[in-house]
């Protein structure tokens, strides 16, 4: 493939030239002759294979073919590389390509991926010379494109495996994406079902809560409840994207509401015996508190139930027990264990000493964690006085206290029989309604209620990240006093749920910013959040806004788990999370969106680490222009 004779260069191919306008760039540049000589390159060309100079690199390689590609035959139509292949025909047929991807091994023997493109060289006379040609590496960029594909891709099964059926639409009210848990949920609505389909068009076959309950009004939310032909119960929530669509999520509520009506039903059918037997019924929480206390204890005490609720069992030592009796009730109480019968006296509004029994036991949650105790009570004021009676008649005579006392052991005998049938009734209303507690119902619909709010918040997450590497985000800006806007977010998350405390400092009290309010959430929500979790065992938050000049700062600072320093240079990297972080959940979009957003603002974004004592993110975001002066 060797030309017969010499090239002949023309002026603008002299050396000097080319060394002088071409040898300078950062794009890779290189020329070959046809039997793989190189005659010229840049340094970006020589750096881009290893070697110092391109001097080293024309020193070391013969043949470029198989010296420094990862295929032999670069060059050659036969190539079994797809893009060598491509590069091959179009230099049998003397035309130029452009950006065709093929790895390349370099001088320390690693490989990369380059996007070459080169055009033919011709002498004088149309003699084919050989070829002039630039490279980009693209190692990066393929791998970044090859992560968000999988990242997509496991996004996509999330949202298929989800219990809920899931519905995107766009601004204009087309189908954009939906779960295969709608069809599962609607079945009539399968056939309907399709990318772009109009939400006038599947109105008909897609019970839909939009029109009803959501006002068309970004940020609104609506729930609405459908009953279908098959007596199944659908919840329809609705919630406006931020660029001006909406998503839908249906939920079948059949099973829930009828566990909810049946646990209704089956403690009123409880609280009804409670209310009616002759003894009392009581529940305690986790601390020994009383939760319940049934009414007949007051018919019995002569004290309402409302007095008992929240008092502690051991606080006080009761009246008619030993010292060593109290402190192997306490015992027992604090192992956690079952008793039966465990008597004490108490002093009635009209001074009548009382003589109880309570027997109970201890309730755990399914992960065996303690919730409390559940037990009855018994009034044995009278079985005690005839005892005592009966005790006194035995002083007088043997046989009569022997007659009394057989008696008494009767009495008690019958007294326990028709007590303890009632009893083991109340026990197994209790054994069924144990795992239908309102309270640990109500942590499952709580549960489910809050993932959905993340997707929907990962949804948001994902959709924002896409429009911006797409360039669709567009910011509406309108002067917001941030101190105010920033309270609001920090309201959002409770102490009690979060387990940590937002401590807020402004100054001035009043600091306005020209920003699009439904992108600034986005950033100061994902900002406190990532406080939160990644807080550790420190409690304390703390958030401050200053002004400073033509810019309102933002700083959020927690002592938590930290960042190492050789990592925060790629903290805004997408999909890039902390060596601090494994373990804790994540997807490492969330900085990478929030640096994003602030720079669509006309903003920076700056952050300080130090791992074991905390991060700090500062924000700093342009003045509106009536806070600088500007009459506009």
């Amino acid at each position: 493939m060797s030309p017969a004779t010499a090239p002949v260069p023309r002026p603008s191919d002299t050396p000097a030239e080319f060394d002088g306008m071409i040898g300078a760039l950062a794009v890779a540049v290189i020329q070959t002759s046809l039997d793989g000589e190189v005659i010229r390159c840049n340094d970006a060309y020589a750096r881009l294979f290893g070697f110092a100079t391109p001097d080293a690199l024309r020193r070391a390689v013969h043949d470029i073919g198989p010296q420094l590609y990862v295929d032999p035959l670069p060059w050659r139509i036969d190539s079994s590389s797809t893009g060598f292949m491509a590069i091959g025909a179009a230099a049998a047929r003397r035309e130029s390509y452009k950006d065709i991807v093929y790895p390349i091994r370099r001088n320390d023997g690693s490989t990369l991926m380059v996007a070459s493109s080169g055009e033919p060289q011709f002498d004088t006379e149309g003699n084919f010379l050989g070829y002039r040609g630039v490279g980009r590496d693209v190692t990066a960029a393929i791998a970044a494109r090859d992560a968000l594909a999988l990242s997509e891709a496991r996004l996509r099964d999330a949202i298929d495996s989800m219990a809920a059926g899931l519905l995107i639409w766009d601004r204009d009210d087309r189908l954009i994406a939906f779960n295969r848990r709608v069809g599962e949920i609607l079945p009539h609505a399968r056939a309907a079902l399709e990318l772009g389909v109009s939400f006038g068009a599947l109105r008909t076959a897609l019970p839909h809560a939009s029109a009803e309950s959501c006002d068309a009004e970004r940020g609104q939310e609506g729930t609405a409840e459908l009953r279908l032909p098959d007596g199944r119960i659908v919840e329809v929530f609705e919630r406006r994207t931020t660029e001006g669509g909406f998503i839908t999520v249906y939920r079948d509520v059949t099973q829930i509401r009828g566990t909810m009506r049946r646990l209704a039903e089956s403690e009123a059918r409880f609280r009804d015996f409670a209310e009616t037997t002759a003894d009392w019924f009581w529940e305690q929480d986790a601390d020994l508190r009383f939760t319940f206390v049934s009414a007949s204890n007051e018919a019995i005490s002569g004290i309402s139930a409302e007095a008992h609720i929240g008092k502690r069992r051991i606080d006080t030592k009761k009246l008619g027990v030993t010292d060593a009796a109290w402190a192997e009730h306490i015992a027992v109480l604090q192992r956690r264990e079952a008793f039966k019968d465990f008597r004490y006296q108490r002093i009635d509004p009209k001074g009548r000493h009382l003589s109880l029994t309570i027997s109970g036991k201890p309730i755990f949650s399914r992960d065996g964690a303690f919730l409390g105790y559940r037990g009855s009570g018994k009034d044995l004021t009278d079985l005690v006085e005839a005892e005592r009676a009966l005790e006194a008649a035995l002083a007088r005579a043997t046989a009569a206290v022997e007659q009394q006392r057989r008696f008494a052991s009767t009495v008690a005998h019958e007294f326990r029989t028709p007590l303890s049938i009632i009893d083991g009734a109340g026990q197994r209303l209790l054994r069924h309604a144990e795992g239908l507690q309102p309270d640990e119902l109500r942590i499952r619909v709580t549960k489910i209620h809050n993932a959905v709010r993340g997707m929907t918040g990962l949804i948001d997450t994902m959709l924002s990240s896409a429009r911006l590497d797409a360039g669709h985000m567009e910011i509406h800006g309108t002067p917001l006093d941030l101190v105010a806007f920033v309270e609001a977010q920090i309201r959002r998350f409770d102490p009690v749920v979060t387990g940590r405390e937002i401590r807020l400092a402004a100054d001035p009290a009043t600091l306005t910013v020209s920003a699009d309010r439904d992108l600034l959430e986005q950033i100061v929500a994902n900002l406190l959040s990532n406080a939160i979790k990644y807080s550790g065992e420190s409690r304390m938050i703390d958030v401050s806004l200053a002004d400073a000049g033509p810019d309102a700062v933002l700083t959020v600072r927690d002592y938590g788990i930290g960042i190492p320093a050789a990592e925060l240079p790629q903290i805004f990297t997408r999909f890039f999370r902390a060596s601090t972080a494994k373990g804790l959940p994540g997807t490492g979009i969330g900085l990478n969106l929030v640096h994003d957003l602030v720079q669509l603002h006309g903003g920076k974004i700056t952050v300080e680490s130090e791992p074991g004592r905390g991060t700090c993110f500062r924000v700093t975001l342009p003045r509106s222009p009536e806070a600088n002066g500007d009459p506009r």
